[in-house]
């Protein structure tokens, strides 16, 4: 007998992933490390950086509004 058969298999680790909310305090380290990046990462003469005014938007509201629009729903 094969002692593949005898191994514990893994659980699949495909599909969605249990989550927990952020705290006030995470979604700000968040927030401040995509700050940090775009500052570090903004060439000469571009205002944005590589994360523009759409992509700021969209990662603040996934930080903060979409956890109250759970909440109120």
């Amino acid at each position: 007998m094969s002692l593949l058969c005898l191994r514990h298999r893994r659980e699949k680790i495909f599909g969605p992933a249990p989550s927990h909310p952020l705290d006030g305090n995470a979604k700000a380290r968040v927030w401040a490390a995509a700050a940090a990046y775009n500052s570090a990462n903004r060439q000469p003469r571009q205002h944005w950086g590589p994360m523009d005014a759409g992509t700021a938007t969209k990662a603040d509201w996934a930080l903060w509004e979409r956890d109250l629009e759970a909440r109120l729903a």
